[in-house]
């Protein structure tokens, strides 16, 4: 009996064991994914099926700060929840959970975790000046995220981030002359489903003057700037108040234009940009060399345009003698810019306009003129004011003339009929008187053979200059602008280095003439040009074009201008 019972029990245990062996070990999840609910607190949840020991990783580790997952370890199946405990900061991969068994054969499981969310920023639209500046853009997300910029010009100071931050966005100086665009793209990292972002990143051009060459010059002359300009040339170049420059050539980094006309006193370079006040201005002055300045329009002054008399005295400038039968004699007062009446001529002198005159000996010689038979000579002492006194009646011309030359050398007056002279070769006549009872002497020196003769004369020195009148008959090698010296009394003439100015058919007395710092200067009141010679190098120098005058000398070391309508101007340029 108790035999067969043993067999029994023996029998049953080895049916139980060979039944255990039997079961397979397993391991499946209820989920490969989950989107979790992102707001803190959340719970999401899923279950595990197996009949084995397990363990429950998180990848990163680090998603453990801000994920909560009960239980992370079990045997058999179990329902597995996961809590969100804080923001996601990952910036790198969504976070994958893993299932790992224990004791068995068994491949480890994983569920990939996302969030739910979206990226939202609080501006899509930037538009940023053309320096370099900095702008933040705020995101708000529970998500992680990734920022990628479009272009080498955009900056940013993180190109990851998770949760609600702030993106700083910045741009180098746009140097293209044009309006340049860009964007920045977000994109999320731990919600495959949830859209990108786009930031629009507009830049304005960057327009700046950096500099010019050069740094002086006349009108006309070519003028370079430096700097970041429109692409498209939209965009106007001035001086101060000058009228619009002509632009030869533009490109984002170079205008290159031609000094206006009306830029008389220089200064600041403007460019002008359409739609972009207000315009750009140089750092430093442009001087125009030779240029005029307005002072008034309102001198006082109404005298003709004929040839005239003016000439400097005891630091005053005085004209007259512009109008036949004008009897006053004007001195420019530049405190006001008037010309205010400052001698009366008695009413014995003959006034005609184009007089033949010079100064000696602090005595101003005048007559003659440009009317038929005018051959009355006169002394004025400069010395005794607005004076009928100071006034006498000298030796007449010894013939008459239009449109003479005359100067003062040695102690002697020297004049030459010039055009339509009488004589026919132009006489050189010197005049001399001993005193204020002897009226003068003229003597003829002898002829200059150029037949209208020399329209202007200045002096350097003991030496005469002559010249720029017109020759037709006599000697056909002077021509208008010839130059020559002479040195009284002999009427010898050594040519000089022509005057570089066009024919002119006729001399008139188109020129104005004076003495400084050892040069000359010659303003020719028929085409605006002001020159200056120097005898040491005998050579000229253009200073300016177009002067609107038709009188022009040096006073108190400042060169003016004017005519016969109230307007004086002031040279602005460098007198050389």
């Amino acid at each position: 009996m108790r035999t067969l019972l043993t067999f029994s029990v023996l029998t049953l245990f080895a049916l139980s064991a060979c039944h255990k062996s039997d079961v397979k070990p397993t391991l499946t999840l209820s989920d490969s994914t989950l989107v979790l609910d992102s707001a803190v607190d959340a719970v999401n949840s899923f279950n595990i099926t197996s009949n084995v020991s397990w363990t429950i990783t998180l990848n990163p580790a680090s998603a453990a700060n801000w994920l909560a997952v009960t239980p992370n370890t079990g045997s058999n199946s179990a329902n597995v929840k996961i809590t969100i405990t804080g923001h996601n900061t990952n910036v790198t991969q969504p976070v994958t959970l893993t299932v790992t068994p224990t004791g068995a054969s068994l491949a480890p499981q994983t569920i990939t975790l996302y969030q739910q969310g979206s990226l939202q920023v609080s501006n899509a639209n930037l538009t940023l000046g053309g320096a370099p500046v900095t702008d933040t853009v705020t995101i708000n997300t529970d998500l992680a995220w990734k920022a990628t910029p479009s272009a080498s010009w955009i900056h940013l100071d993180t190109t990851q981030g998770a949760g609600i931050s702030r993106l700083k966005i910045s741009v180098d100086t746009n140097r293209t002359g044009s309006v340049q665009a860009g964007t920045v793209t977000l994109t999320p990292l731990n919600n495959s489903s949830a859209a990108t972002v786009t930031i629009n990143v507009k830049q304005d051009p960057y327009y700046a003057i950096l500099n010019f060459t050069p740094a002086s010059g006349k009108v006309g002359d070519t003028v370079t700037l430096n700097g970041y300009f429109p692409a498209d040339g939209n965009y106007t170049v001035t001086l101060n108040n000058s009228s619009t420059a002509t632009i030869l050539s533009h490109s984002a980094t170079q205008i290159v234009f031609t000094v206006p006309s009306s830029a008389s006193t220089g200064g600041y370079i403007f460019v002008n940009i359409v739609n972009a006040p207000p315009p750009l201005v140089s750092a430093t002055q442009f001087t125009v060399t030779g240029g005029w300045k307005l002072m008034t329009s309102s001198s006082g002054l109404t005298t003709s345009n004929q040839p005239a008399l003016f000439y400097t005295y005891n630091d005053g400038l005085y004209f007259g003698w512009g109008t036949t039968n004008s009897h006053t004699i004007y001195q420019l007062d530049t405190i006001h810019w008037q010309w205010t009446p400052a001698i009366t001529i008695p009413s014995t002198v003959q006034v005609i306009n184009t007089p033949t005159w010079f100064i000696n000996n602090n005595k101003l010689y005048v007559g003659g003129g440009y009317q038929a038979g005018a051959v009355n000579f006169y002394e004025y002492d400069l010395s005794q004011g607005n004076n009928a006194a100071a006034w006498r009646s000298l030796t007449p011309l010894p013939e008459f003339s239009y449109n003479a030359s005359a100067f003062a050398v040695g102690g002697y007056g020297y004049y030459q009929p010039g055009e339509f002279t009488s004589a026919g070769n132009n006489i050189l006549y010197q005049f001399s008187t001993s005193g204020p009872s002897d009226p003068g002497t003229w003597t003829a020196l002898g002829a200059l053979n150029i037949k209208d003769g020399p329209a202007a004369s200045f002096i350097i020195g003991n030496t005469a200059y002559i010249g720029g009148g017109d020759a037709t008959d006599i000697n056909p090698t002077y021509s208008s602008n010839t130059f020559f010296t002479l040195t009284p009394p002999s009427v010898s003439l050594t040519a000089i280095t022509p005057i570089p100015e066009p024919e002119y058919i006729g001399p008139s007395q188109r020129f104005c003439t004076w003495t400084s710092g050892g040069k000359a200067y010659v303003f020719d009141n028929n085409s605006g040009t002001l020159w200056s010679y120097d005898p040491s190098a005998n050579s000229w120098t253009e200073l300016s074009t177009s002067s609107p005058g038709i009188y022009a000398t040096e006073y108190n070391g400042r060169i003016y201008s004017w005519d016969a309508t109230g307007d004086i101007w002031e040279y602005t340029g460098i007198i050389q």
